[in-house]
């Protein structure tokens, strides 16, 4: 079995704006998998009304609202590891990039990467 890896980067939301980073790239000297990305609200108060979002390129592969991760629709509550399973490789140049629409208040992320090397 292969070594999995992680990759964490946090974006930081804008009301009603998505913003995006870039997550990971494939380079000729890595070729990577990717199995699941986690999402984290990192608001101070959690605001839970975000859309999920997820591009390789220019395709849009993750398209999903965040609320869906509470535990019962509370504002505070926070889900323990939220993630998405995905099947993505990144071929050489190709960037895995994330983040969030906020919707009427503004939301931040960590999100992070679980991926592996291969040939």
């Amino acid at each position: 079995m292969a070594a999995k890896y992680y990759k964490t980067i946090t974006v930081s939301g804008t009301i009603a704006t998505e913003v995006l980073g870039d997550l990971l790239t494939g380079t000729s000297a890595e070729k990577k998998h990717v199995s699941r990305i986690y999402f984290t609200e990192t608001t101070a108060t959690l605001v839970h009304t975000a859309t999920l979002r997820a591009y390789v390129g220019r395709e849009r592969i993750v398209d999903f609202y965040y609320n869906h991760f509470a535990l019962d629709n509370k504002q505070d509550d926070r889900v323990s590891a939220p993630y998405l399973d995905v099947d993505i490789t990144l071929d050489i140049g190709e960037t895995l990039q994330a983040g969030a629409v906020s919707a009427a208040a503004a939301s931040d992320f960590a999100i992070t990467a679980e991926y592996e090397v291969v040939p």
